[in-house]
């Protein structure tokens, strides 16, 4: 028997034995007083506990924590990373026969070499590192280049493909090192 239905069934026993005592003692009219028996009907209330209560502030408060716990940190590094880039793009893009250059003549290219071109700036001024990101011209190529603020030299020119390869990986190629020709025809002929 489950509990509601013994709770009912106590209910009903007890109407009943407050009805008997009703018969048994009637109302005295002339003294003006009721003989109430010992136990009043009262009906019964389920009485709720705080959770049940409180369902929909609970829900609210689990449910406003795990917003700002996931999406909080992932909002702060978008909105750092937004205020911290800054896209030039009233120039030219970098040309495929630009980024070979860059291969042919070695470590001899400063920063000056990239002033005519558009770029996304993500550099990090507190550790003084220069990074930007070269669109290279009718590809879905972009070149990164990092650096030292201070110096004219950079130490790395990275041609990166983003869209990868279809497991989800990026490839690049240091073009300070590695012929970009390759991968051009390697990337461009997909």
């Amino acid at each position: 028997m489950k509990p509601s239905e013994r709770r009912a069934l106590q209910e009903a026993k007890r109407a009943q034995k407050i009805a008997e005592l009703n018969e048994k003692e009637p109302i005295n009219e002339n003294e003006g007083s009721v003989h109430a028996p010992s136990e009043q009907a009262k009906p019964y209330k389920r009485r709720e506990g705080f959770f049940q209560s409180n369902v929909r502030l609970i829900t609210f408060i689990i449910a406003s924590a795990l917003v700002l716990f996931v999406l909080g940190p992932l909002g702060i590094d978008m909105l750092i990373a937004s205020r911290n880039a800054q896209t030039v793009s009233n120039k030219q893009d970098i040309s495929i026969n630009a980024v070979c250059a860059i291969y042919d003549k070695g470590g001899r290219i400063t920063w000056d070499y990239f002033d005519n071109y558009n770029y996304t700036d993500y550099s990090d001024k507190s550790n003084g590192v220069r990074t930007r990101e070269y669109p290279i011209k009718d590809s879905r190529l972009v070149l990164r280049v990092q650096g030292d603020a201070d110096s004219n030299y950079f130490h790395y020119a990275r041609l990166i493909d983003y869209t990868g390869d279809g497991d989800g990986v990026d490839q690049y190629i240091d073009v300070l090192i590695e012929d970009p020709r390759d991968f051009f025809e390697a990337t461009m002929g997909d």
